[in-house]
């Protein structure tokens, strides 16, 4: 996560609940450069406008090669070469006849012209529209950053302009806001994340992201905040989620009970809206979804949320009809999903968990660049088509396969299955901390309904942070035996965060040892916020920092350890406002 700066600490404290206020040319030859991917085809008058994505390293990539076919893909004629270092994103075909079928195909080349594997478009028809259109499009909503070693990855919900002539996106870098200039911008195609590199660490930018289409019109642009570039533990940007009003509030699925392992993600991915129950109060965790179910929650997780209704679809065994459809159709606009040679879907399928694992990690993470080069599951070898996304969502901690070492990559994925691999992915990618428990998780999902309850955004949990809160937790069952925001050492919150490296601008600590009696775990977290619920309104205790009612705090770490010996469980909240 990015560092603060530390502004002040405000001591404080409550009775059940103690509450504490602190706040990127080399000349070497590669002879088989990475292709493109997400080459996407827009329709013009006697013409197509492509767009594509580079891979992050562009080291041996001099140019790309386009490729147009009339006869669906049997044959390629070559139509032009595109050189560059790095080489351009975007292309627009003339000459085109109206009305008739073509699909294209690129390739990116080295010194050596060595091509890569072709990509290939979608069939694109050219259509007689005279560019007639003068507005500008949308702007991108939502626009923010990842610090990373020497680069910023920005991600973005798109522009709310969704016609055809929305081409895609540029994006400008500076050291300020006055100096975003338009020779200091790339265009970088219809995506939603893009990452900033060769940026200098420590140093501050600035970056805005322009909305184009066909003609090409321009939009305003949306401007991040500030972000510096560094060596660090990485604040995760999770998505925007548009939240709907009224949630399944937790623990109201008669299906799924306190001893479910997946318990805890299913309340989770409820309280952010991404999956719901059914009218009979269900959630019914074993079925197994469908490809076109699937579509639709990972859209959702990944902040795509701003999707209209369609009147036709580019699949024949989807109807517009299908209240699925408009899912399937934003995702196929993305390129997220691409359907069958018989140009269908199959939307009611089941989809085998090598299908969601490539079609998750398209919509979450885009363009995968790294060669896998080791295999960790024994039924998914790397010659696997799927492998580098199974591998690749193994590698962030989204997937953990089985005991026996296998993946199981040709089973259908359940509903309960898909719920975890999503929650854990809206947790952020927390690397070498431990994985949230299932009860830290149902906690943060009871917590979160609270918020949204009175229209407050939902807290994002940081592993570090819950690093700290678990290690506090630990300390009360062992040696303190009372809920105290003093560990054994002395240390308070705002020793416990300074030696974690963690910063802040304001900080805050709920601790709770609540009886588990003939109660389950999870019914006892749920009377513990029930309690906290019913406190007055103050500015220093348990309820006001859960509503955020007088700190800001957006951020933050659970800690939940078990005294076995008296039945008890010891539970920390830190809160932090970033």
């Amino acid at each position: 996560m990015n560092k603060f700066m530390k502004k002040k600490f405000i001591p404080g404290g409550l009775i059940l609940i103690m509450t504490v206020f602190f706040a990127f040319h080399s000349t070497a030859l590669a002879l088989s450069p990475t292709e493109p991917e997400q080459l996407r085809v827009v329709s013009g008058d006697e013409k197509v406008y492509l767009s594509w994505s580079l891979p992050d390293d562009t080291t041996d990539i001099m140019g790309i090669r386009i490729y147009v076919s009339k006869d669906r893909g049997d044959t390629f004629a070559a139509l032009t070469a595109l050189p560059g270092t790095p080489p351009p994103v975007m292309y627009e075909a003339k000459s085109l006849i109206n009305g008739e079928e073509y699909l294209f195909a690129i390739t990116t080349y080295n010194n050596a012209l060595e091509e890569s594997d072709k990509v290939t478009s979608n069939i694109v028809i050219p259509a007689n529209t005279a560019l007639t259109d003068i507005k500008a499009p949308e702007d991108v909503t939502n626009l923010k950053g990842k610090t990373g070693d020497s680069k910023i990855t920005l991600s973005w919900n798109k522009s709310a302009d969704t016609a055809n002539d929305l081409v895609g996106y540029r994006v400008y870098t500076a050291e300020s806001a006055e100096e975003l200039k338009f020779d200091k911008a790339v265009n970088v195609g219809n995506v939603i994340n893009y990452a900033v590199t060769g940026l200098e660490n420590g140093k501050e930018y600035v970056f805005k992201v322009v909305s184009l289409d066909e003609v090409p019109n321009y939009s305003k642009g949306a401007i991040s905040s500030v972000l510096s570039p560094g060596i660090v533990n990485e604040e995760v940007i999770v998505p925007g989620v548009e939240l709907g009003e009224n949630l399944p509030s937790t623990n109201t699925f008669n299906d799924v009970n306190s001893d479910n392992v997946f318990k805890g993600y299913i309340e989770f991915l409820a309280s952010r809206n991404v999956m719901k129950g059914y009218a009979n109060g269900a959630f019914k965790p074993n079925q197994n979804l469908t490809r076109a179910e699937a579509v639709k929650i990972i859209l959702q997780a990944a902040g795509l949320t701003d999707i209209k209704e369609v009147t036709k679809t580019s699949f024949n065994d989807l109807s517009p009809d299908n209240p699925l459809a408009k899912y399937v159709e934003e995702a196929y606009l993305y390129n997220i999903v691409r359907g069958y040679g018989d140009n269908k879907f199959y939307p009611d399928r089941q989809i085998l968990r090598k299908e969601f694992a490539k079609m998750f990690m398209e919509a979450t993470e885009g363009t995968l660049t790294n060669p896998v080069s080791k295999a960790y599951f024994i039924d998914v070898d790397l010659t696997n088509t799927f492998a580098k996304w199974i591998y690749s969502a193994y590698k962030k901690g989204y997937i953990n396969g089985y005991s026996d070492n296998t993946f199981k990559p040709d089973a259908p994925i359940t509903r309960a299955e898909a719920s975890k691999i999503l929650a854990k992915y809206l947790q952020g990618e927390v690397t070498n901390v431990p994985e949230s428990s299932n009860l830290e998780l149902y906690l943060l999902s009871l917590i979160n309904s609270k918020r949204l309850d009175i229209g407050v955004d939902t807290f994002t949990i940081d592993g570090e942070m819950s690093t700290v809160a678990r290690n506090h937790a630990d300390d009360l069952v062992r040696n303190v035996k009372t809920a105290s925001y003093i560990g054994s050492d002395g240390r308070t919150l705002f020793t416990r965060l300074k030696d974690a490296g963690i910063s802040y601008n304001e900080a805050s600590e709920n601790v709770a040892k609540i009886k588990i009696g003939q109660k389950t775990k999870f019914d006892a977290l749920k009377n513990l916020i029930d309690a906290v619920m019913s406190l007055p309104d103050s500015e220093q205790n348990q309820k006001a920092n859960i509503l955020t009612t007088f700190k800001k705090f957006n951020i933050v770490g659970i800690g939940i350890t078990e005294d076995t010996t008296s039945s008890e469980l010891y539970v920390v909240i830190d809160f932090i406002a970033s």
